[in-house]
């Protein structure tokens, strides 16, 4: 009998590997076909792109009165365009060009970033690296009061300035400027990683000592406290018969383990998905709340992609829609949580007041408060926290950085992040708020 299962075993095993070998086989042959299909787009991109008329590089170049490096090497990329190498073509292909729905506000042409800045002299045997520009620019013969800006991406190398580029730009050195343009602003982004700021390195540590709470309070409260309460517990009939219960209550515990139960990831987990509810509690609010977040999460979401959508002029037309009144209105979820914040505080308020009344004793308003502020502010530290020090480290190039509302609320912080520890931020410095959703 023993024989034959450990020979049953082993046809297991046997199967397993074997099974597990076809599966690597499977998985190898994939990537090997997605690596042929790749490369035949990228030869059919550089085919057609090769194709196109380059003449307009070649006479008006050498009169923009750019910096001799820059002249210098811009003449070597049109010369290298001309005999269409890789390196050029794809500089050129990560320039923004005109695409479809300028009719519609597709004024957003930014190019390929990435694309640009993985040109380097070493791979091509060149004295550059592909630069990356984003340029805001309005037409100058253009009557419109307003001038809504282009934004428009340049890869260029990386010997030019931003004047180099504004001079390009204003001899008409690139194949979209049939037009004149006057420009507003020029930023590099490079891709050099910036020595990291000491504020990041507090921020780090800080999210370093949470996590190493959470781990030694989940620790403690899986291997001490309900192991302990485990081995202490009696059943009932034990009790009866005289037995004692030597189970240690929260209230019993020491502030430093009741310190360490508060990071139990464990128990944390265990009372959020609880749906136990507390006799005093008002059930229906925890419905109202979620639709609420859900409401104001979908009108955010909307909200933040306007600045890089290609049809922003749709907006108008679908905002006409009766569905789309549901985004239109999110502003209205907000009132919700303003009508729960003060039914809550005044019926616990009134808790404490009968609570207050029978035991003979008054009610601290300033306790009251302090309270409340306790709870709020720790959690709006760290998302201050999280926003200032460490999101600008986390992302980069042209869309996060000069993209709003991010730059915004990353400056805010630095000059009014006491606004939002007042609660003040609704009435001081309201145009160059600390994180806009506090308000």
């Amino acid at each position: 009998m023993k024989l034959l299962i450990g020979i049953c075993l082993l046809l297991v095993a046997f199967r397993a590997v074997n099974a597990r070998n076809v599966w690597s086989q499977q998985i190898e042959n994939f990537y090997h076909l997605v690596g042929k299909i790749e490369a035949a787009l990228q030869r059919e991109a550089l085919e057609i792109l090769s194709s196109l008329d380059l003449k307009w590089h070649e006479e008006i170049w050498t009169n923009a009165n750019m910096s001799r490096q820059c002249e210098e090497d811009m003449l070597k990329f049109r010369k290298d365009l001309f005999h269409r190498e890789n390196y050029a073509l794809h500089m050129l292909d990560a320039c923004g060009k005109p695409p479809s729905g300028i009719l519609t506000g597709n004024l957003n042409w930014p190019g390929s970033y990435s694309q640009c800045v993985k040109v380097t002299k070493e791979e091509n045997n060149i004295t550059f690296d592909g630069k990356y520009f984003m340029a805001n620019l309005v037409l100058t013969e253009s009557n419109n009061q307003t001038n809504i800006p282009m934004k428009l991406g340049l890869c260029v190398p990386s010997s030019c300035t931003e004047n180099d580029v504004i001079l390009q730009i204003e001899n008409n050195l690139f194949v979209w400027s049939m037009v004149n343009w006057r420009v507003l602003k020029v930023t590099a982004y490079l891709p050099e990683v910036a020595p990291i700021n000491p504020w990041t390195v507090a921020a780090i540590l800080i999210c370093a000592a949470i996590c190493i709470l959470q781990l030694v309070g989940t620790t403690y409260d899986v291997m001490v406290v309900r192991h302990r309460k485990a081995a202490t517990e009696k059943t009932p009939e034990a009790i009866a018969n005289g037995a004692k219960s030597h189970e240690v209550s929260p209230g019993q515990e020491g502030i430093s383990c009741r310190l360490l139960l508060a990071f139990s990831v464990y128990n944390n987990i265990e009372k959020l998905l609880s749906t136990k509810q507390s006799p005093d509690s008002i059930t229906c609010l925890h419905g109202i709340r979620f639709l609420s977040l859900t409401w104001i999460v979908l009108g955010h979401t909307y909200y933040f992609s306007l600045e890089s959508v290609d049809n922003p002029l749709a907006v108008f037309e679908i905002s006409k829609t009766f569905t789309f009144q549901v985004v239109l209105e999110t502003m209205l979820a907000v009132d919700t949580f303003f009508l729960v914040s003060g039914l809550l505080m005044t019926y616990l308020l009134l808790i404490r007041l009968e609570e207050g009344i029978g035991d003979g004793h008054s009610i601290k308003f300033g306790m009251l408060y302090l309270v409340r502020y306790i709870r709020l502010t720790p959690a709006l530290l760290f998302v201050m926290m999280v926003t200032t020090w460490m999101l600008p480290e986390l992302f980069m190039g042209p869309l996060w950085h000069s993209g709003q509302p991010w730059d915004t609320f990353e400056s805010g912080c630095w000059e009014n992040w006491w606004t939002n520890i007042l609660y003040i931020n609704n009435i001081v410095h309201i145009d160059h708020t600390c994180i806009g959703w506090p308000w």
